[in-house]
């Protein structure tokens, strides 16, 4: 799974709004897809739900990185998608 850094979790402003509303746009070009929410099942029962386009993943550094996640978990994740966007990352 390759993965794009992203800026902070509250919503940006000035230029760097700009900057990453045009990382979401080229991004989601890329994919072709209409956004959707999509729930993939992971480990021990539990999902993560994470917007998406196509087979490209936007989600938050919390919600991937900091959230009590195992490698299986990001397997399942990589199978699901071939490129994450993260947001958020400190």
């Amino acid at each position: 799974m390759r993965f794009q850094g992203r800026g902070g979790r509250a919503e940006p402003h000035g230029a760097s709004q700009r900057a990453h509303s045009a990382t979401d746009a080229h991004a989601a070009a890329a994919a072709g897809d209409a956004e959707e929410r999509v729930t993939v099942p992971i480990a021990y029962d539990r999902s993560v739900t994470v917007r998406a386009r196509g087979r490209v993943a936007f989600a938050s550094f919390q919600q991937l990185c900091v959230d009590a996640l195992g490698a299986g978990d990001y397997t399942s994740l990589a199978l699901r998608f071939h490129t994450g966007a993260f947001a958020a990352v400190r």
